[in-house]
């Protein structure tokens, strides 16, 4: 199986699954067609209506993200490359409002779904930065 088809990960938000490929792809499923008043939400660019899979972007640099998380009000996207790039993007223009390279090697990202902010674990270290960076 190619890369391309292989999940890195996922990472759940308001209404809405965000999936991380190998190959870079990031990609969006909406959970329900409905808001929480039961109004049917409008579809966005992007969306195939065959799959229901919106196509976000390709990876904006030359190393594949290995961790894909969301911030507690879905307003961000984080992203961390193996290498320790770390990316934030905005859900709503998917403008890279933050990158930093930690040149560290990277584990995983978790966003917290009760407080702002994000863990980046590293081989050897952790930090814990607030999602309202820019």
């Amino acid at each position: 199986m190619t890369p391309e088809y292989n999940v890195q990960s996922i990472c759940l938000g308001y209404n809405r699954v965000v999936i991380g490929m190998r190959s870079g792809t990031i990609l969006e499923t909406m959970i329900s067609e409905t808001d929480a008043s039961g109004k049917i939400v409008g579809r966005k660019h992007n969306f195939d209506g065959n799959t229901k899979i919106r196509k976000w972007m390709k990876c904006t640099d030359d190393q594949i993200p290995i961790s894909v998380a969301i911030d507690m009000v879905s307003e961000k996207i984080f992203s961390m490359t193996e290498a320790g790039k770390f990316t934030a993007w905005d859900l709503v223009t998917f403008d890279v409002m933050f990158q930093k390279d930690f040149h560290k090697t990277a584990q995983n990202i978790i966003a917290f779904k009760h407080s702002n902010k994000i863990l980046l674990v590293f081989e050897n270290d952790i930090l814990v930065l607030g999602s309202n960076i820019s």
